[in-house]
Formats: C-alpha cells, structure tokens, sequence
C-alpha cells in the first residue's frame, strides 16, 4: 500500500505551481459537490417519481451503510494524513483524524455508483459517478489523502452499492418491499 501511495501522490496532489482554476475546482470538489448530490437525492426522495423515490432510497442507504463501514475501519486502523507525516502540499486544513479510507469519497462513490445502478436515465447515473470522481480526485489534490484512501473507499462503496442494488432487486421480486 505504501508503494503505492509513494508512486501516485506525487502524480496526483496539486504543486505550488498548479493553476489557480484547477485549485479552485478541487476546493469546489471537495467542499461542496457531495453536500449538492445529497441534497438532490433529498429532493428526488420527497418529489420524485416512484423510480427516482426508489433510487433515493438505495443511495440514502448505500451511504449509510459505507460511511459506518468507513468509520469502522477508521477507529480500527487509524492511518496518518500525507501532512502528518510531511509529505505532499496541503491546500486546505484538515483535522489529524485518521484518513483510511476517505469518508468524503466513500460515500461520494456510494452515492456515484448506486446512481450509476438505479437512475431512471443512464445520463444521470454517468454524471453522479462523475460527481464522486471529482470529489475523490479532489482529496489527493488538496493533500488530506493518499491514493489509497480513496481507492479503497471507492472499493469498499463499489461492493456496498452492488450488493444493497441486488438485496433490493431481490426483495422487491419477492415481494417484501412496498412500491413506491
């Protein structure tokens, strides 16, 4: 894991030297696209049409469960921030609570996969997964997170996407959900 971190980080986290533009999309990233996606599946879940109802539904609970699995691996294996242990620029401040794997992008890629799964129009399933991307890509860039943070995050949401979208294709065929 480390190996990996020392090769990607360099790659990833923004220099001193990077454009003005791309700092401020990766402050944007980080700071307030996942609070927009869950204020639109909030939306979508209150006036929604029952299959966008039923897509805020799986997303509220693909987040919930990855950010207590999240919080779980964070108070069992405590991980050092890239700035706790000098390396990388900083751009923001972050507290020094532990850093595996990034809450901010597990749950922004619950939130892009679960879309990716259940939106109604393929469209909007693409941007999400866009959307938890860039706020991914955006906590390496403003060095709070390694790599791996992220990428095991997003691993870890893949799965809990994948397999809450298949408990409720099954439930609902059995009948044990109501429709929505």
């Amino acid at each position: 894991m480390d190996d990996i971190n020392q090769f990607l980080f360099p790659l990833w986290n923004l220099s001193p030297a990077a454009p003005g533009w791309l700092v401020t999309l990766a402050r944007l990233s980080s700071e307030y696209l996942s609070k927009i996606a869950l204020a639109w599946v909030f939306v979508l879940l209150v006036f929604g049409k029952s299959a966008w109802r039923r897509m805020a539904i799986q997303v509220l609970v693909a987040i919930a469960i990855v950010w207590l699995v999240a919080r779980g691996i964070h108070e069992t294996w405590p991980q050092p921030r890239p700035f706790m242990v000098g390396q990388g620029h900083q751009w923001i401040e972050h507290s020094p609570s532990p850093s595996f794997p990034s809450r901010h992008a597990t749950i922004a890629m619950a939130f892009g996969v679960m879309a990716l799964l259940t939106a109604p129009r393929r469209w909007v399933g693409v941007l999400c997964l866009v959307v938890a991307l860039m706020v991914g890509w955006s906590r390496v860039a403003l060095g709070v997170h390694f790599p791996m943070d992220i990428i095991a995050g997003a691993l870890i949401a893949t799965l809990v996407a994948v397999v809450v979208h298949l408990a409720w294709r099954v439930r609902e065929r059995s009948g044990r959900l109501p429709t929505i």
